[in-house]
């Protein structure tokens, strides 16, 4: 079937539409529409009701001809079209790709989001619908113009109507930041801070940006490298001894820093179920040493060889710098990136509790154990009990803070601009080191930093860090060619990625 993400398309009359409102070349009679045009005639017009009773009956019907589908399948399949709903909102059908008798693909933008996805819906031989596919996160290309001047005065104009739009349509709550040479240019804050509640979000609301917080670790890494007490070919075994072997001998704070480790344990229940319970970064290594030889094969050891995300690696990372510099690591980030970045409003984890005007995060999330959706909102989102570390009060370096829109634009401006590292570091940390992917087709390259994301697509040039657990989204970038910076976050998930593309959209500079 389909997997964790779903576009759609829209359906006229059983005949697909392009976006100029020209019916799409199918070599058929249109009055005469094929099952496949039915079948999009019927799906779209369950997606925009935005209504999951309505895509239960819809999954019901048109997944199975007799009416026979498992109870799981009905809300999987229902709870995958509100994510991608509150992702896109209602879509537009741009260009087809793929027409066949029982294939469509097309390029689909949401009407309000001006979010982009490749669509391909498949029937089988009876016309009942047997997969659904979508290129989440990649397009065709730029959804808007550039702004002839880019100013406080026409990014009020332009931004407020969008994100105002896309709170009252309830597909965002969150903040939207840029700054320009370091200096906040453009803000928004709004929707829900606790949907319990009638509480908003506002300018000093704190949020959980997740693994945007990598980066805090590796400038903290980076500055003591810059100090001579750590080095980037040091082997792990080197700081933390107990490391079993190749491992402790093999893999250096560089492979860490690039995810090129090999050192990957999210799919263990066993071993993140203990994590669960760990209540400092040093117990969370000492988890690590237990179940390491257990879960990792050592036919497919090569460090260095690919890039794999881990988490576990920037909480070796953390470890590190706690042992070489004997300090704990919350006092590491306070003295090398809060305070030198002027960041008033950040908060190491472990030090959240009791704090008001902290966001609550609203998650659709898919159960990885059984496929199934589920809307939930908690301060704790505790969904999935091989990722129940998420409620982990320890400051883990894979995601070590809450903070507001404003400090978030502060430490990556103060970054980019070596005020927290050397310039030279700064280069190195924003040079390509692996590769993450490559998507040549839809104008997207990807690659690995020492801590950072460097990223080319439809010619621009970004380097920052996406930040994603239960609930919150976040998406932080510099853009070197026009000395800018731009943050997305939201605790609704929805159209958080989609509204960070348009802001980029709208201002970057562009090379081709």
């Amino acid at each position: 079937m389909f997997g964790e993400s779903f576009v759609t398309m829209t359906m006229l009359a059983g005949t697909l539409v392009t976006g100029d409102g020209g019916a799409a070349a199918s070599g058929q009679d249109n009055t005469s529409p094929r099952e496949i045009d039915v079948a999009y005639d019927a799906y779209i017009e369950a997606f925009n009701s935005g209504d999951r009773a309505v895509y239960r009956d819809f999954v019901a019907e048109w997944f199975d001809n007799e009416g026979q589908v498992a109870e799981a399948d009905i809300e999987a399949f229902s709870g995958g079209m509100l994510d991608v709903y509150r992702r896109l909102g209602p879509v537009e059908v741009r260009s087809v790709e793929l027409d066949l008798e029982t294939t469509q693909e097309a390029w689909v933008t949401g009407e309000f989001t001006g979010g982009q996805s490749l669509l391909l819906v498949q029937i089988g031989s009876d016309g009942s619908l047997s997969a659904l596919a979508d290129t989440s996160g990649l397009r065709a290309g730029r959804s808007a113009n550039r702004l002839e001047e880019v100013t406080p005065e026409s990014l009020s104009q332009t931004l407020d109507p969008y994100f105002e739009r896309l709170v009252e349509e309830d597909l965002f709550s969150g903040g939207a930041w840029i700054a320009m040479g370091g200096e906040i240019v453009y803000s928004f804050s709004g929707g829900p801070r606790d949907r319990r509640t009638d509480e908003t979000i506002n300018a000093d609301t704190l949020f959980n940006p997740a693994s945007i917080g990598k980066m805090m670790t590796a400038t903290v890494v980076l500055s003591l490298i810059e100090e001579g007490v750590l080095d980037l070919q040091d082997p792990i075994g080197k700081w933390i001894p107990k490391y079993p072997e190749p491992w402790a001998s093999k893999i250096t704070i560089e492979h860490l820093l690039t995810h090129t480790s090999g050192i990957e344990l999210d799919d263990d229940d066993t071993c993140m179920a203990a994590l669960a319970e760990a209540r400092s970064i040093g117990e969370m290594i000492a988890l690590q040493v237990a179940h390491v030889e257990r879960v990792l094969a050592l036919a497919t050891f090569d460090p260095g060889g690919r890039f794999n995300y881990t988490n576990e690696g920037y909480v070796l990372l953390g470890g590190i710098a706690e042992v070489a510099s004997g300090s704990d690591f919350e006092d590491l980030l306070r003295e090398r990136v809060f305070e030198p970045a002027g960041m008033v409003r950040t908060i190491p984890r472990r030090e959240l509790g009791g704090l008001e005007n902290v966001a609550v995060p609203h998650s659709i999330v898919r159960n990885r154990r059984n496929g199934t959706y589920f809307e939930t909102v908690s301060p704790l989102v505790d969904t999935d009990f091989g990722h129940s570390w998420l409620a982990s009060p320890v400051t883990v370096p894979a995601s070590p803070v809450y903070a507001t829109g404003a400090d978030l634009i502060r430490f990556l401006s103060a970054l980019a601009h070596g005020k927290l590292v050397s310039a030279e570091l700064v280069e190195a940390m924003f040079t390509p080191h692996v590769l993450r992917s490559d998507e040549e087709a839809y104008g997207l390259r990807e690659d690995q930093g020492l801590g950072v994301k460097v990223v080319q697509e439809h010619g621009v040039h970004s380097i920052g860090h996406d930040g994603g657990v239960p609930g919150f989204r976040a998406k932080l970038y510099y853009y070197p060619d026009n000395d800018m910076t731009i943050l997305t976050w939201s605790n609704s998930e929805g159209a958080n990625a989609t509204a960070h593309q348009h802001m980029e959209d709208l201002t970057a500079v562009r090379t081709n």
